[in-house]
């Protein structure tokens, strides 16, 4: 069987599933693809100024602020004191003892 220019079928794919050359028609929904992120990326920022990025895995950062942020994202999203100590994999009285050391009141 002979496939048409710029067209490749995989055994490895699901049966009569074709992958084609990007055409020239592409290149305006490429455009549009690179406005949206643009738009997405500025949204983001937007978001940053009045929620502060959460630290990230790898950052420079010492333990004591990777805990503060991780006890305090854990506060935020749980009902209560009791629920996010036990999130946290600590007693209630830990709990109490770290929101007061790092002003998490």
């Amino acid at each position: 069987m002979t496939q048409p220019y710029g067209t490749q079928i995989f055994p490895h794919t699901a049966p009569h599933t074709r992958f084609t050359a990007p055409s020239a028609s592409d290149a305006s929904t490429h455009a549009d693809d690179r406005e949206h992120d643009a738009s997405v990326e500025r949204s983001h920022r937007e978001d940053e100024a009045v929620h502060p990025v959460q630290p990230r895995v790898g950052d420079a950062l010492s333990l004591q602020q990777i805990e503060q942020a991780h006890i305090r994202g854990v506060l935020a999203r749980s009902p209560s004191l009791d629920a996010a100590a036990k999130t946290l994999g600590i007693d209630v009285s830990t709990l109490y003892r770290k929101r007061k050391l790092y002003g998490l009141q």
